[in-house]
């Protein structure tokens, strides 16, 4: 953080002292959360507003005050805005990807919340300087956008235990989420939770019929670093599902444990798979689901791609 300020007082200094800057002025929209990252969000738009005015680039700031009006603020912004800027955590990206399916203006995400999956896999760190860098390069490519029941996700959905989990935390959200809310709930879960039972289809081929705990994925990381949908890229028009079968407290700490590893899909009671339209059905129960790290609704679940549905800044190969 220190050094992101000192570079951006640096470029301050060399724009009052007539040193070379950008010649196209370019128009940017800043979306974010007030409360992503305890505040982090307001704080780091500040910056990188400052950063971007300081070389002639007209900035519009957004903060909407929930998620309906944030994804038509984003579906309804003008075509003539090069880049629109999504500053917060996995949540308000997910937000701003819902808005700009299928329009044209490019998204950047920033990293400003819990555990910004997204800004890992993509690589793109709260520097405003960088984040100015990237937005006058313009290189922004179309990747796949995953639906969940029609709800929109960039990174990946889960089913069972990781979205119980999930609908926990959330339930008792009292404002900004911080990575130790979710340690209480899972320990809790993984105690006591009620294993269900899933019937999986790829492509209308049933892969398995008593499955435990199901992750789909868009991208390949997943929280706390796990590569669970390991062949999974968002440039294929490809759903990647890791199927886990067995049920049992134990044997979740073994995939867990396998995962870390990188080991988990050499395991014959897991199973990989790759398809354009995945079905999850619980034979019997209440199964949440998760997209992008928020509880939305329960099972069944049908996993579709929209192929190339928005366009993205980032700084690694996808």
């Amino acid at each position: 953080r220190r050094g992101a300020i000192i570079r951006l007082f640096e470029s301050l200094r060399d724009s009052r002292r007539g040193l070379p800057r950008q010649t196209h002025v370019a128009r940017y929209a800043t979306f974010h959360n007030p409360i992503s990252g305890s505040g982090r969000a307001a704080e780091l738009v500040g910056l990188i507003t400052a950063e971007l005015r300081a070389h002639g680039h007209e900035v519009a700031a957004f903060a909407p005050r929930s998620r309906e009006e944030a994804v038509e603020q984003a579906r309804s912004l003008d075509e003539s805005h090069d880049a629109l800027l999504s500053v917060g955590g996995d949540g308000t990206h997910n937000t701003i990807a819902s808005g700009l399916l299928g329009r044209p203006v490019p998204m950047l995400p920033v990293p400003a919340g819990t555990e910004n999956v997204l800004c890992r896999a993509i690589d793109i760190p709260p520097d405003p300087v960088l984040i100015r860098q990237m937005l006058e390069t313009g290189r922004a490519i179309p990747v796949d956008v995953a639906m969940a029941n029609g709800h929109p996700f960039l990174i990946m959905s889960g089913v069972g235990f990781d979205a119980a989990v999930t609908r926990e935390v959330h339930r008792h959200r009292r404002g900004p989420i911080r990575r130790r809310d979710y340690y209480l709930p899972s320990v809790r879960l993984w105690w006591g939770y009620r294993w269900p039972h899933l019937a999986i289809e790829v492509d209308g081929r049933t892969v398995a019929e008593n499955a435990a705990l199901a992750i789909v994925g868009n991208m390949r990381l997943y929280a706390d670093k796990l590569h669970i949908c390991a062949d999974a890229t968002p440039t294929d028009g490809l759903l990647d599902i890791c199927v886990f079968t067995k049920p049992g407290r134990w044997h979740l700490l073994k995939y867990f444990l396998l995962t870390k590893a990188g080991r988990h899909t050499r395991c014959s009671d897991v199973v990989y798979r790759q398809g354009k339209r995945l079905v999850v059905r619980p034979v019997e129960g209440d199964v949440p689901y998760q997209v992008d790290g928020d509880a939305v609704a329960a099972a069944p679940v049908e996993y579709t791609i929209q192929p190339g549905g928005i366009r993205l800044f980032t700084r690694v190969a996808l």
